[in-house]
């Protein structure tokens, strides 16, 4: 026969651990492995995974918590066979506070950000568990060593984990600091020996005056030609009223003919490259032209989609296109207006293993249209949700969290017809 074993008192100040029902104790101690279980993994993705170095620290933070919190699910069992383990109380304080912190801070971001209801109800489980498994260690008639310095030593452990997650998951993602700045410029025409076609170079230049590295996602220029028409007599207002209806400025003595595209292309070799901070990327592209054309003068400009590399990173390059608006039936063309175009897309991942758990999955989408007119476009969504209508404030958020933003440069013009 065993020893017969008191009936607990829950109105006590205080308890004696060995008189809660066993299962208590394991589903305690089993709350706080799985704890364990999430900020090891998290941790260990953070510290060789993350895009940031203040990531690489808070993977570092989530590894040693793991521990703590490990070592508390050990001592909750201790604790309930061998009652009067000071040191056992110690450790099981330790990791039950750890974990209910820890807990918190996650269910905090997935509220905020995340995604995911299996998750979500995960944290708050645990949470329980672990609010619970704390009340119950602090309850105990065991003696905890050196209080004081515990206490010293846990606050400020605490105010760091806190002060590390609220800059990563609540400062860091609407802090902006991408300023990419996108000049052109034509080159000096060359004629060629015959006389009969003019090499105009074009000069792109991409500054990312930012202290972080961006994705150059999708870039292009255009060129085009314009052919006004100059009258012998001073056109009506009526005239100068169509003009500004079209968006043209009002000109006395020319009529104002709609431009014609001569070129477009990208700038940038592939789409997906990057350019560090403080760094400056230079292209040069050629366009031959006869000097037999009716153009006076030409017209330059250019466009990028960049986001922030420390944001997310792509699964891989835009270099294979993924559809051709000309040889597929289930595209967006009717979005598109008919225009031919070309679609690249692949995967973005979140700079943290909280995010990237948590979230769904997201993909850049990039719609390069070409035809009777020049098109650039691209957005950060959901699988299939790529043809929605981005809202102002959707795009606001995208550029918040990753720094997804559109660049255009100035307009080059440059005389033609002392070329011809």
């Amino acid at each position: 026969m065993g020893w017969p074993r008191k009936r607990l008192d829950v109105r006590s100040k205080s308890w004696d651990w060995s008189l809660l029902p066993l299962p208590v104790s394991l589903g305690i101690s089993s709350g706080l492995v799985f704890t364990a279980y999430f900020l090891g993994r998290f941790g260990l993705e953070d510290v060789s995974e993350a895009l940031a170095y203040t990531g690489h620290f808070t993977g570092l933070a989530m590894l040693v918590a793991a521990v703590v919190v490990l070592l508390g699910a050990g001592a909750v069992l201790v604790l309930h066979w061998w009652r009067n383990s000071s040191y056992a109380k110690l450790f099981s304080l330790m990791g039950t506070v750890t974990a209910l912190l820890a807990n918190l801070m996650l269910l905090v971001a997935t509220v905020r950000e995340g995604e995911s209801p299996a998750y979500l109800l995960a944290w708050s489980v645990l949470a329980a568990i672990s609010a619970a498994g704390s009340y119950m260690v602090l309850r105990t008639s065991v003696p905890i060593p050196a209080p004081k310095s515990v206490g010293i030593v846990a606050a400020a452990s605490a105010a760091v984990a806190v002060a590390n997650f609220g800059y990563n998951q609540l400062y860091q993602p609407y802090r902006t600091e991408l300023t990419p700045i996108l000049h052109v410029a034509f080159g000096k025409p060359v004629l060629s020996p015959d006389k009969r076609t003019v090499a105009v170079p074009i000069n792109v230049t991409l500054e990312n005056r930012g202290n972080v590295g961006i994705y150059i996602l999708a870039n292009q220029y255009t060129v085009f030609g314009f052919n006004p028409t100059a009258t012998s007599s001073v056109r009506p207002l009526s005239q100068w009223r169509e003009d500004v209806r079209r968006g043209n400025p009002a000109k006395r003595w020319e009529v104002v003919v709609p431009p014609q595209m001569i070129a477009e292309g990208r700038w940038s070799t592939l789409f997906g490259e990057w350019l560090g901070p403080n760094d400056t990327s230079t292209t040069t592209r050629v366009i031959e032209l006869p000097t037999a054309t009716a153009y006076d003068y030409l017209s330059l400009q250019a466009e990028a989609s960049v986001a922030r590399r420390d944001r997310m990173w792509l699964e891989s390059d835009l270099s294979e296109p993924k559809e051709y608006s000309w040889l597929s039936h289930k595209g967006s063309t009717a979005r598109l207006d008919g225009q031919s175009y070309v679609k690249y897309q692949t995967r973005i991942h979140e700079n943290n293993s909280i995010a990237e758990h948590t979230r769904d999955p997201r993909y850049i989408t990039v719609w390069w249209e070409f035809g009777d007119r020049a098109g650039l476009r691209s957005v950060i969504a959901k699988k299939g949700g790529e043809n929605r209508t981005v809202t102002e404030d959707e795009a606001e958020q995208l550029q918040r969290r990753y720094g997804f933003v559109r660049s255009t440069s100035n307009r080059a013009i440059t005389p033609f017809w002392n070329q011809k």
